[in-house]
């Protein structure tokens, strides 16, 4: 008998958290669950109790090097198959004007949203590698920090690091590929989640044209944490195997993906995070 699938899923307490969590456990994976909020962490692993899922837990504080560390390598040495890594976790950061905001609190934000999951990535396929596991994905929220048509003024830090982790995805996929590891980062569109809530607390002084966004999605319900959960389930599973380096929206690119995987595994150019179109150069320029 096969021992089912396991993934450690970080941020697991927040709404997408949450979201992905639950359709996972469905699937029929065994989840390890992480978040900074102990008490919303306990209430999951109670929703799910509910439902007859076990789960593992852990606390993880992402500007902790030693714990990421501890906790990523724990999982891989513990687990009985473990498979995948989902890094979701987040904040917003420091929030105002560059110019002004304390320097070291403005680098620490990018510590958390960039270092640390590159950290955690890095010791996952290390501790894999060392288990001789030749199979396994890696998945990256890239938040708010990338697409859409706003300005990230006033919120430099988060935006930043996001930019960085997706490119991060794209620059290592080739040295993971060998070791049987997929990894994309996935942009599950303004979801009306606490990191929401925290930009319309900090007000357009402190988090500029977002803050106007994130009010207008409380008024709209915003976008369904699910098709996030739906796009990571996607990747994780057989169908989603071929595909790695990429950046993909959980609004717009699930259909696509389902009906022409083989054209997106095969075009290099597809789905990055770097501006490559016809608009630049001709379809025959695009091997040069």
């Amino acid at each position: 008998m096969n021992e089912k699938k396991e993934i450690l899923l970080t941020g697991a307490a927040g709404v997408i958290g949450r979201a992905m969590a639950r359709r996972l456990a469905r699937a029929g994976y065994h989840l390890h669950l992480t978040s900074r909020d102990p008490a919303k962490l306990k209430n999951l692993v109670k929703d799910l109790a509910s439902e007859g899922i076990a789960s593992d837990v852990y606390a993880l504080e992402l500007g902790d090097a030693a714990q990421t560390e501890d906790v990523v390598r724990h999982f891989v040495e513990k687990a009985k198959a473990p498979y995948g890594l989902i890094c979701n976790a987040g904040n917003l950061g420091a929030l105002g004007s560059f110019l002004e905001t304390d320097f070291d609190q403005w680098r620490k934000s990018l510590d958390e949203n960039f270092l640390s999951h590159a950290r955690m990535i890095r010791v996952f396929a290390q501790a894999l590698g060392r288990r001789n596991i030749s199979s396994g994905a890696i998945v990256v929220m890239s938040g708010a920090g990338l697409g859409g048509n706003s300005s990230f003024a006033q919120m430099t830090s988060y935006s930043t690091a996001k930019a960085a982790l997706t490119h991060f995805v794209e620059a290592v996929a080739p040295e993971l590929a060998p070791l049987g590891l997929t990894i994309n980062a996935v942009s599950p569109g303004q979801v009306l989640s606490g990191l929401t809530e925290e930009a319309i607390a900090a007000g357009v002084a402190r988090a500029g044209e977002h803050a106007l966004k994130a009010q207008k999605c409380k008024e709209s319900g915003g976008v369904s944490p699910d098709l996030a959960a739906q796009l990571v389930e996607f990747l994780l599973g057989p169908g989603g195997r071929g595909i790695t380096g990429r950046l993909l929206s959980a609004r717009f690119d699930q259909k696509k993906l389902k009906e022409d995987v083989a054209r997106i595994e095969a075009d290099p150019n597809l789905f990055r995070l770097r501006r490559i179109d016809d608009d630049l150069f001709s379809p025959r320029d695009r091997n040069a």
